[in-house]
């Protein structure tokens, strides 16, 4: 219990100004006080190559890119940077009071695929462009893209795939076409 009399209370938090007044103990009273403390912030700066991606910070939408994020407290926040047809970028930021921190990134829109086939040597079609003879590595842009193979005495083969920033590689397995003869007797 506090004595009777005139106390200064300070409340503090890291991230933000702190608060203190003078209270008055009156034994015998109950007394209740509320404080706000102005938080600490800074300006987030974020610009990217394309222009148009959509930013996130700590989960929440803030616009497109070029933009400025005004007024955030001060201290680690996680930025997420999404545009379709790119790699999504996650990246911790950190802010300090009264300054600007800057992000300028560029999203990468394709990855090296390796691509395989079974039996080996079949010419390779990409969203209906010859690419060359399987096994070869090319760069693919992170979206749906239709597969055809083809290789004398065998069957096409043909398949739409996503390539994704986790994409390493494709293999392929073409069927060899069978003809059944049928023989009489036994």
């Amino acid at each position: 219990p506090l004595l009777k009399g005139i106390h200064i209370v300070e409340i503090k938090h890291k991230n933000y100004h702190p608060a203190s007044r003078n209270i008055s103990i009156i034994p015998g009273k109950d007394l209740e006080e509320s404080f706000s403390l102005k938080p600490r912030t800074g300006i987030l700066s974020v610009m990217t190559t394309p222009i148009g991606v959509n930013v996130f910070l700590d989960g929440e939408s803030k616009g497109k890119t070029p933009t400025f994020i005004n007024n955030l407290i001060i201290g680690t926040h996680l930025l997420k940077l999404q545009k379709q047809g790119y790699a999504t970028l996650e990246k911790q930021v950190e802010i300090t009071e009264n300054q600007t921190a800057s992000v300028k990134d560029t999203l990468a829109n394709a990855i090296n695929v390796q691509i395989t086939s079974v039996p080996e040597g079949a010419r390779l079609y990409v969203d209906g462009k010859y690419q060359g003879i399987t096994p070869l590595s090319l760069p693919l842009s992170f979206e749906n893209h239709e597969f055809k193979l083809q290789k004398d005495k065998y069957k096409d083969y043909q398949t739409i795939k996503t390539v994704t920033t986790t994409t390493s590689g494709f293999s392929f397995e073409i069927a060899f076409p069978f003809n059944l003869v049928f023989v009489k007797g036994g």
